[in-house]
This record gives structure tokens, C-alpha cells and sequence, in this order.
């Protein structure tokens, strides 16, 4: 109640007060006695003596002006060079310094006063200048410009206000549901309620779907009344203090309703997230600390908005959250195309489905309802154990803290020592930040590390059509990158960069470029993503989905929106070698390949110029024959991988006494 009430009083009062309090501050800030210190009187009097008519400008004298100025004593020193005067009077440009203190908001407004002054004489002198040469004034400006903004007042507004208020709606609808979603399923819990409720005469499904909408109605209800709430409060202070410009705001009904039907389901999506979330603690204080990461990344997504000069398009239209608030600031604008409308409903409303299916399923498990144990801590996390009984691999949570500790390594070390020495950068990335976390974690809790790893010997011709296919996917990913920079043109930074790197261990040969670009590479990320994380995922999710979600992790683990795409693709293909060879050599071998291929392509570049390496080397299309024939030897390759493994599964079950299915 008080999330929806609260804007009601709060906004308004917010306005009224806080702008009175600005206005009277400023007008306090202009009208407060300040000292300066003219150094240099006698080389210009006529102009000190105009800085005396400066309001509430005083000139005094002092020994140490430079102390006085950092102290705060003074306001501005003024230093008037020798020959002020007659530079002025011969037509030559004269010299002034000032010196102030940029960090005061009081030698600031000085600074304002004292420029203005300055450019008042400055016109004064041109225009004498040119009456002494009898030249008339309007020769310095040959061509005058007149701006007209053909935005009317209303659009003015929007764009002022529109990026601001949609990401507080979208903020405040998350708020909305943060606290309710804790109360119902973890304050409950805590309170000992949820045991009396599941035993009442309505049935779970009853009981979640209440909960669910309880949290819902708040959601949608604040995001509503703030929304009106902020409105009206901008069109008020509009009104009351933007008397004379030409900015305006207004939202009319249809649109207000827009807005609501927008984020009815965000508030869904916003609700089921942080219920089924909050389900897995047991305490109103774990379900704040578990929701507050997640409320960040809402936010996170939400500033899109106030990047300059971004646009809805149909891959922002995908995104949740940054999807809704860019579309709500184009709706006020006016800017929002029907096409996108509908592609943004439908995104958000797939969301909202999946995350009310997850609420839903949690609440059928009571294994989560009931959870008892210790309140995590990190002591619990740095003992040595066994893994948990019956369990000689990672599982689904293990490997998503190994993605985490590998990025946030990569993000705040990696990158750093990369900057500052590649090569040692680079050996410490992949050894010690990506491959040395799962290793440790496997060591820590004793999993087992032939299992855990696939440390499987691949047979001889596993491993002829894993380079067969590692090399054809190599192709395809170069043509899908040249397709990707017709869409998102890479930046020359980006591939100033990249070119960079290759150029770094070329001039130390081809091998030394292999060992760190190739060989590095595959043995360690494929450690952490097909060795570690793929093994916890599938554990969980089974092998297509585990392959298709540490493709994607892997994808975004380079930190480059540009090589995301082809990464991702790689990383498909590489995970399904590991499944259907059962051997995380296979992963390493087809990662080194694809690395090797580009290793060898740009030195081949550097001695030839074969128009199929240049095209190689520079991402250009590639000949269509050589496509062609890439996607035969992938196609061909996969169907040989698959025989292999259905034979190798049909053996197990032989050797098990069971039936393949």
C-alpha cells in the first residue's frame, strides 16, 4: 500500500520543494558577496574600473592571492598583462588571465559574472574598431543564422523527460514486486506461515496463483500511479518554472493506457522472477540479498535509454526490459512504429510466460519450499569436502560459479595484465583465471576428474572428422562475420585491435603465434566451458540444451558484442564434438584448429596476396564454391560424428545388458 500511495504525495512534494529550494539557492549563489584580486590595475584602470560595476563583486588586495584563491578567501584573481592597453588601441588581440576554482559553485558564478563583463567589452572594442575604419558592424557576420526547431513543445518535453521517466517506471514496477515476492514466499517462510497455508482446503496451484497475483497487482499498480504521479508532476513543473520556453508535456489517454498495457507484462515478468527467486531463501534478509544482483542487472539493462542516438530495432525489441523502456520514451515521443509494438509485446510477453512457468514449477518442489540448513557462509565455501553423495561431477550451480569467478577474473585481472604485458597477460588469463578456477573447484570437492573433464582418448577417426569439422565451421563462421559487419559494421578501433594482436606474435614466427593464439586458447577455455561447465549443465538440462547455454556463455565471455555471434556458433560445434565423442581432447582439438586456421591465414597474408587469404584475413566475403564445399564437409563430418556416437552408445548398453532405444 505504501508503494502505491507514496508517489501520490511524494512526487508532488518533491517538485514543489525541491525547486523552490534550487531557485532560492541560486538566486542566494548570484546575489552573495565576492572578492577578486586584480593583479596588473595600472596596465588597464578603465577595465578594472568595469569590473567594479560587476554586482556584489568586490576588489581587494592580498599578499598571497594564489593561497587565498585555493583557501576559499577569494573568489578570482584577474591578471591584466603590461601593454593591455595599447594592444587594444593598436587593433592587436590582448591578453587576460583568470584564474578561480572550477570545484566551488561560488568562484564558478564569479567566473560566469566576469565572462559576461568581458564579453561585453570585447563588442564594445570590435564595434569601435570598425566605426574608426567606417566599416559597417554587420561585415563580421556575413551570414545569419536562424534557428528554428520545428519540434513542437509536447515533443520537447518527451524528449527531455521521456528517457528519465521511462526508466523510473520501469525501476519503481520492479520495486513494486522486490518486496511483496521476499514477504510471500520468504517472509512466510521465516514467519513459519507457509507450512499452515499449504495445509489449508485450497490446492497449491490455488496458492501459488494468489500469491502470484497479489505480487502482480501491486507491481502493475505502482508502475501506474507513478506513472501518472510523474506525468502530471513534470507537466506541473513545467508550467510553474519553464515560463517563456518552448518545451512542453502532456500524455494523453491512449497513450497512458499504452504504457499501462506495456508494462502489465513487465510487472508479470518482474513478479514471476523475483518470486520464484526469492522461493529458494529462507529468510527476508536472504531474499533482499538474492534479488538485490538481480535488480541491477534490471537497471543496467534499463539504461539503454540514455544512450545518445539509440534507436529501437529488432534485436534491442528482443531484450527484456531495455526493449520496454526504449519503446515507452518512443511512445512519448510519438517515434513508435507499430512493427516494433507488436515485436516488443510479444518478446516481453514470452518472457513474462517463461518466467511464470519457473515461479509456478518452484512452488511444486518442496525441496525449495522447505529447505532447512546452515546460512551460507564463506567459511562453508574454503573447508575441503567430498562432493555431495552420489555425486562424482559438478551440478547446474557449480558450474554457473565457475562461468562467474572466470569472468569476474577476466573482467577486473585479466584485461589489466593483458594491457600491460600481452604475452604474460595472456599466460595468465587463460592458465591461472579461466582454466585454474574448475580445476580447483574439482580438486576442492573431490569430483571425479576423468568424469568431470571427459578425459576420454578419442579414436582415429573421431579425430579426422572433428578437424574436418572444427576447419568447415571456421568457413561458415568467417562468411556469418561478414554478413554480421553488412548489419553492425565493425568499428576500425575493434579491428585496429584485433590486427594488432596477430601482429604482435608474428614478428616472433608462426609457431610461437600457434602456442599462444591456438594452442593456449583450446586447452584452457575448453577446461572451464566444455570440460566443467558443460559436464554441470548437462547434468541438469541434458546435452542439447547444456551445449546451446555454454555456447552462449561462452559467446559472451569474450566481451565483444562484435564477437559474440561467431563465437556463440563456434562454441555450438564444438560442444556437440565433445558429446558425441565423449572426449574433451576432441573440444580442444577443434578449438585449436579454428584458432590455428586464423593463426595461419593472417601470416600467410603477410607473405602473399591471394585474394582468398585477403578475403580470409579481412572478413570479406568468401568465394561461394569455397562455402559450398565447407557446408558439405560440415554436414558430412556431423553425420559421421553421430554414427560414431550411436555406436559407442550401443556398445555401453550391450556391455550393460540394456536396449538401445
Amino acid at each position: 500500500m505504501v508503494m502505491i500511495v507514496l508517489p501520490i504525495v511524494l512526487y508532488p512534494v518533491m517538485m514543489i520543494v525541491l525547486s523552490q529550494v534550487v531557485l532560492i539557492q541560486a538566486r542566494k549563489l548570484e546575489e552573495k558577496p565576492a572578492d577578486i584580486v586584480v593583479q596588473g590595475q595600472a596596465n588597464s584602470p578603465a577595465f578594472a574600473e568595469k569590473l567594479t560595476t560587476i554586482p556584489a563583486v568586490k576588489i581587494v588586495q592580498s599578499s598571497d592571492a594564489t593561497s587565498s584563491l585555493k583557501n576559499g578567501d577569494i573568489q578570482m584573481i584577474v591578471a591584466i598583462p603590461t601593454g593591455f592597453d595599447d594592444s587594444l588601441k593598436t587593433g592587436k588581440p590582448a591578453g587576460l588571465t583568470l584564474y578561480y576554482d572550477k570545484a566551488d559553485d561560488h568562484s564558478n558564478a564569479v567566473f560566469r559574472k566576469v565572462t559576461a563583463l568581458v564579453d561585453t567589452v570585447e563588442k564594445d572594442v570590435v564595434r569601435k574598431r570598425l566605426e574608426d575604419r567606417n566599416i559597417d558592424p554587420a561585415i563580421i557576420h556575413p551570414i545569419a543564422i536562424e534557428e528554428i526547431n520545428v519540434a513542437p513543445p509536447a515533443k520537447m518535453g518527451a524528449y527531455i523527460f521521456g528517457g528519465a521517466l521511462a526508466l523510473i517506471l520501469t525501476m519503481i514496477a520492479f520495486m513494486g514486486a522486490f518486496y511483496p515476492a521476499i514477504d510471500l514466499t520468504a517472509g512466510e517462510k521465516e514467519r513459519g506461515t507457509l507450512e499452515t497455508l499449504l495445509v489449508s482446503p485450497a490446492s497449491r496451484m490455488d496458492i501459488v496463483l494468489g500469491k502470484f497475483l497479489t505480487v502482480i497487482t501491486i507491481s502493475a499498480l505502482t508502475g501506474f500511479m507513478n506513472l501518472v504521479s510523474m506525468g502530471l508532476t513534470v507537466w506541473f513543473g513545467i508550467r510553474q518554472f519553464a515560463q517563456g520556453i518552448p518545451v512542453g508535456f502532456s500524455i494523453s489517454p491512449w497513450t497512458l493506457i499504452l504504457i499501462f498495457l506495456l508494462l502489465l507484462p513487465l510487472a508479470i515478468l518482474f513478479s514471476s522472477v523475483s518470486m520464484a527467486i526469492a522461493s529458494f531463501t529462507r529468510s527476508f534478509k536472504e531474499g533482499q540479498n538474492l534479488l538485490t544482483p538481480v535488480q541491477m542487472l534490471a537497471m543496467t539493462l534499463g539504461f539503454v535509454v540514455v544512450i545518445p542516438g539509440i534507436e529501437m530495432t529488432p534485436a534491442i525489441a528482443l531484450i527484456p526490459v531495455s526493449n520496454v523502456v526504449l519503446l515507452i520514451k518512443e511512445i512519448l515521443l510519438g517515434e513508435a512504429k507499430l512493427p516494433m509494438v507488436l515485436l516488443v509485446f510479444a518478446s516481453i510477453g514470452v518472457a513474462a510466460m517463461i518466467g511464470v512457468r519457473w515461479a509456478v514449477s518452484q512452488f511444486q518442489r518442496e525441496d525449495i519450499l522447505f529447505a532447512q540448513g546452515e546460512q551460507i557462509k564463506w567459511s562453508s565455501l574454503l573447508r575441503r569436502r567430498h562432493a555431495p553423495a552420489g555425486s562424482t561431477v559438478p551440478g547446474m550451480g557449480m558450474a554457473w560459479l565457475a562461468y562467474l569467478i572466470g569472468l569476474l577474473l577476466l573482467f577486473y585481472v585479466g584485461q589489466v595484465a593483458q594491457a600491460r604485458d600481452l604475452t604474460k597477460g595472456l599466460l595468465l588469463t587463460e592458465i591461472a583465471l579461466i582454466a585454474g578456477p574448475p580445476i580447483l573447484i574439482a580438486r576442492r570437492l573431490r569430483y571425479d576428474i576423468r568424469t568431470t573433464f571427459r578425459l576420454k582418448v578419442p579414436s582415429p577417426a573421431n579425430i579426422i572428422w572433428t578437424i574436418l569439422a572444427a576447419a568447415s565451421t571456421w568457413v561458415i563462421v568467417v562468411e556469418l562475420s561478414a554478413v554480421q559487419n553488412e548489419i553492425f559494421p565493425y568499428p576500425k578501433s575493434f579491428l585496429d585491435a584485433f590486427k594488432g594482436i596477430f601482429e604482435t606474435f608474428h614478428s616472433r614466427g608462426l609457431a610461437y603465434s600457434l602456442g599462444i593464439m591456438a594452442l593456449l586458447p583450446a586447452v584452457c577455455e575448453e577446461t572451464l566451458f566444455r570440460g566443467f561447465i558443460l559436464t554441470g549443465f548437462q547434468k541438469r538440462w541434458g546435452a542439447a540444451r547444456a551445449v546451446v547455454i555454454t555456447a552462449v556463455l561462452f559467446g559472451l565471455f569474450h566481451l565483444s558484442p562484435y564477437r559474440y555471434i561467431p563465437t556463440a556458433c563456434l562454441g555450438v560445434v564444438i560442444g556437440a564434438v565433445v558429446i558425441w565423442t565423449g572426449s574433451l581432447w576432441a573440444g580442444m582439438l577443434a578449438h585449436f584448429v579454428a584458432n590455428g586456421i586464423s593463426t595461419v591465414v593472417f601470416h600467410l597474408t603477410q607473405e602473399t596476396h591471394s585474394q582468398i587469404m585477403t578475403a580470409l584475413d579481412e572478413g570479406d566475403y568468401l568465394p561461394i564454391w569455397l562455402v559450398a564445399v565447407s557446408l558439405i564437409v560440415l554436414v558430412v563430418s556431423i553425420r559421421f560424428l553421430v554414427l560414431q556416437y550411436r555406436k559407442s552408445v550401443v556398445v555401453a548398453l550391450g556391455n550393460t545388458g540394456g536396449t538401445p532405444l
